[in-house]
């Protein structure tokens, strides 16, 4: 896969994130569902649990990959607290950013090395 379909692929799919974070926000309050954490009436919601502990295990994976490609210790800091707040957007976002940067001839080699998009 190339840079422009890279591009469009990270575009189309943090804006299709983003979206389902802000309807479903709109209809549930995220911040009441913690505060019952442990309470019977969610507990027929098993993809709660789960989803949050996918997040976490996926921002691990996801600051381990931007502690190897930033070259800076402020911007891997940055973009950590970054993604730590955004979530998946958050990670498309830092994917777009990063193809936006390749060379129209370089794709997903060079998306995952250190120095790949210089």
């Amino acid at each position: 896969m190339k840079k422009y379909p890279l591009v469009i692929l990270a575009a189309l799919l943090t804006g299709v994130m983003s979206y389902q974070i802000v309807a479903t926000s709109t209809a549930s309050n995220l911040f009441e569902l913690m505060a019952k954490w442990g309470d019977p009436s969610i507990d027929p919601y098993p993809w709660f649990e789960a989803t949050l502990w996918d997040f976490y295990g996926n921002f691990v994976l996801i600051a381990l990959f931007v502690w190897h490609k930033e070259n800076r210790w402020y911007a891997k800091l940055l973009w950590i607290v970054f993604l730590a707040a955004l979530g998946s957007p958050g990670t498309g976002l830092y994917l777009l950013i990063q193809a936006l940067k390749l060379k129209p001839e370089q794709g997903l080699k060079e998306l995952f090395t250190k120095n790949g998009a210089a």
